[in-house]
């Protein structure tokens, strides 16, 4: 099955080229969407001559539901059949061996089914279940390193929708399933893998800022050369004449007033439209560093520096600089980006409600390389503006940062 993205909107949003057979076969894990350096443009698919093959449009029905249409004979399918939507895509944090096993047992159908076929397209998604099998071991790893994270994680689920976790759930979520700038109470020695992401997200920090409403933080959020801010617009609901400032994560400056740019002002129920741009009011003397705003171009493992609104000061020492107080990293493996598709990213991470407009960095982040596929959504209409190929528990949707245009 072949797919490309051409246009999103009432009419026609995709391209697809396969068989009525091969559209029965896969109605419960259709492929949204190519990606990778061989992507076949659009034109390169319509050209083709393949046996027994039919383009189909994804339309516009009578009701207003999308359907798939065949240009040739074969029943209309409403696309709800091929692409399902998320379990449950709010902001979520994962079990790790649940949510690991899934993610695996996806990526050996794509190995099965497309690795030993010839052709570009077998290729792409033999590769992408490869990808896959890499991010499942990640999760599935990082649950042995980490074996206390899956239980404090299904407890704090409990509440990350219904009301605030106590102190004592959110310390053990905390403690083990985020990575911490300075010790915690009762942690132990770091491993030498958290050692290393740690070095990674100190990095990080320089880009990361921390969006605020009348002295409340609300989100996290990218600082962008050469003075501009980005993060969620969902960020801004409820916050009518309400003063905006931001601050650095690194603690090099506090509350700054920032004015609107570009993206949309009023929160929206759309992940793709999720993001609002800011220019700091007064940036002279700061140097933000060089980011790169990329699609995902595969799954892979990624990291995520975030303020974390549950307790954090009263976890650590009281030596602990006031800015590192409340910040989280991932820890290693335990957070995995898993497809790009419709302007959406879906991500297996340690999130939770609060990390909205957090940016998600290459997990191999440093000064001089520092990449960002998206920023943490899971917008008010719980994802259902973005398709799914990987119907994967606990999984969150964050929008893709091809999506944001930082000025018009």
């Amino acid at each position: 099955m072949v797919f490309r993205t051409s246009a999103i909107g009432a009419a026609v949003a995709t391209v697809l080229l396969l068989n009525a057979a091969e559209a029965q076969e896969h109605a419960l894990g259709a492929r949204p969407q190519l990606q990778g350096p061989d992507a076949v443009a659009l034109e390169q698919i319509q050209q083709m001559q393949l046996p027994d093959r039919i383009v189909i449009d994804i339309q516009t029905g009578d009701d207003g539901r999308p359907i798939f249409v065949y240009d040739g004979d074969g029943p209309d399918l409403p696309v709800d059949d091929f692409i399902p939507q998320m379990v449950d895509p709010y902001i979520m944090p994962v079990d790790l061996q649940v949510t690991g096993k899934q993610i695996k047992q996806h990526g050996q159908e794509l190995i099965l089914d497309h690795c030993q076929r010839t052709g570009t397209f077998a290729q792409i998604l033999c590769r992408e279940g490869n990808a896959l099998q890499g991010a499942a071991v990640g999760l599935l790893k990082a649950g042995t390193v980490y074996p206390e994270c899956a239980p404090a994680a299904r407890t704090f689920r409990r509440y990350y929708k219904s009301g605030t976790p106590s102190s004592q759930v959110s310390s053990r979520f905390d403690l083990h399933c985020l990575g911490s700038f300075a010790p915690r109470l009762g942690e132990g020695a770091d491993d030498p893998r958290q050692t290393a992401r740690k070095t990674s997200s100190l990095a990080i920090l320089s880009a990361v800022g921390l969006f605020a409403a009348d002295g409340i933080i609300r989100c996290s959020g990218l600082f962008y050369r050469p003075s501009f801010f980005i993060t969620a617009s969902h960020c801004l609901d409820d916050a009518s004449g309400k003063k905006f400032t931001v601050s650095a994560a690194d603690g090099s400056f506090q509350g700054q007033l920032v004015s609107f740019v570009n993206g949309n002002p009023r929160p929206t129920d759309e992940v793709q439209k999720d993001w609002v741009v800011f220019r700091l009011d007064d940036a002279e003397g700061f140097d933000f560093p060089e980011i790169r705003l990329e699609k995902l171009p595969s799954p892979r493992e990624v990291n995520i520096v975030k303020y974390y609104p549950f307790g954090g000061d009263t976890q650590l020492g009281r030596a602990t600089p006031a800015h590192f107080r409340h910040l989280r990293f991932q820890k290693p493996g335990m957070c995995q980006a898993l497809m790009s598709a419709s302007g959406c990213l879906q991500i297996a991470c340690q999130t939770i409600r609060g990390f909205s407009g957090a940016p998600i960095f290459n997990a191999d982040a440093s000064s001089e390389n520092l990449v960002v596929y998206g920023l943490v959504s899971g917008s008010r209409n719980n994802g259902g503006s973005c398709p799914s190929n990987y119907d994967i528990t606990d999984t969150t949707m964050a929008l893709s940062a091809e999506q944001i245009t930082v000025e018009n």
